[in-house]
């Protein structure tokens, strides 16, 4: 069986296949009657334990063959599971010959209809519903004697049921629906911001990192990972503290935390083998939206994460100057890194000017 699935709409999917798997637990329910009643010796018909094993039969193979969920539109694709179940309740109702009533088994599909389906497509499966059981009132007066007001009173109370059943029904899946839309909408924006921010990282000649309060690094731009040399793990996220030389920078990030303010310092970091470099860093407080585990789960909480950024600002090394001058020279770097790979930290090239 060929449905055709809602392009993008798994909330709807769920429900067809817990659906299918009520359908396959009430066949089981009758095939486990039917059962017992052999096992009892109790009356019954081959033709009632038939229809109940291929019931069974029927609703297993939709469940293992059907993967989409089929169009609201009334049509022939309702056959499978509504036809069927409408048939099958209505035999063991008014042909069993049974003196239990299975009435409220058309419940199934009202619900199925009123849930997956279109308005007509519901009240249709409703009316249809009221016609078998207007008609076996019919039927079982015409046999039997004595007053069948009751039956027609029953018949006809149940089927207000099933239309009220199926008008709310009806109205909680317009509001999923709703609701599936606005969450679809959300998570493309957040996915198409999520995209603008990670690009505008990528390009950007400050050195940016997200970092949490376990002092691990979520994110980091390429111009950063220059700053930090060979010495930074490649593998998203990893523990800053394994940088000992950027212990500075934890600290600043601590008090960012512990404040919930602003902070802006000059540090040093001192790679091994190579002279001070100044970096002036910025951090500040902010959210890091995990897009596929709010994708899994709505309801988590966004981790609060504090956004570094670090720029060159100078490197000083006295032994630019002669030493009898009091002056330091600067070796200053621009501020802004031209290329992402033009300034490795261990050969960025520097001009050395005494200030006089």
């Amino acid at each position: 069986m060929q449905y055709r699935q809602r392009p993008g709409n798994n909330t709807f999917l769920r429900i067809w296949l817990a659906f299918l798997n009520g359908r396959v637990m009430v066949a089981l329910l009758l095939a486990m009657q039917q059962a017992a009643a052999l096992i009892w010796h109790t009356p019954t018909s081959p033709d009632t334990l038939a229809a109940s094993m291929g019931y069974l039969a029927l609703t297993i193979a939709v469940r293992i063959f059907s993967r989409n969920v089929p169009a609201p539109q009334p049509g022939l694709q309702w056959l499978p599971t509504i036809g069927v179940d409408i048939v099958v309740f209505s035999y063991l109702q008014f042909f069993a010959g049974d003196t239990l009533s299975f009435m409220p088994l058309f419940a199934l599909p009202v619900l199925m209809a009123g849930m997956l389906g279109t308005l007509m497509t519901a009240l249709g499966t409703t009316s249809l519903i009221t016609i078998v059981l207007l008609a076996g009132a019919l039927w079982v007066d015409q046999k039997t004697s004595g007053d069948s007001t009751q039956r027609y009173v029953q018949a006809a109370l149940t089927s207000v049921g099933f239309f009220i059943v199926t008008y709310l029904a009806h109205q909680l899946s317009l509001k999923l629906h709703t609701e599936h839309e606005i969450a679809q909408r959300s998570r493309m924006a957040a996915q198409t911001q999520e995209d603008v921010s990670a690009l505008v990282m990528q390009h950007l000649s400050e050195g940016v990192l997200v970092m949490d309060r376990q002092d691990r690094v979520r994110l980091a731009n390429p111009s950063a990972r220059l700053l930090m040399g060979d010495a930074a793990p490649s593998a998203m996220p990893f523990d800053l503290q394994q940088l000992g030389n950027w212990a500075s920078l934890l600290d600043l990030v601590r008090a960012t935390f512990h404040s919930g303010t602003q902070q802006s310092a000059d540090i040093d970091i001192v790679h091994p083998g190579h002279s001070p470099m100044g970096l002036r860093a910025r951090t500040w407080l902010t959210m890091h939206h995990d897009l596929q585990a709010s994708t899994a789960n709505p309801t988590k909480p966004a981790t609060r994460c504090v956004w570094c950024s670090c720029r060159i600002c100078a490197r000083w090394r006295p032994g630019c100057a002669p030493k009898s001058s009091p002056r330091w020279a600067a070796c200053r770097l621009p501020w802004r890194m031209k290329s992402a790979t033009r300034w490795p930290p261990s050969s960025r090239p520097m001009r050395c000017s005494k200030k006089t």
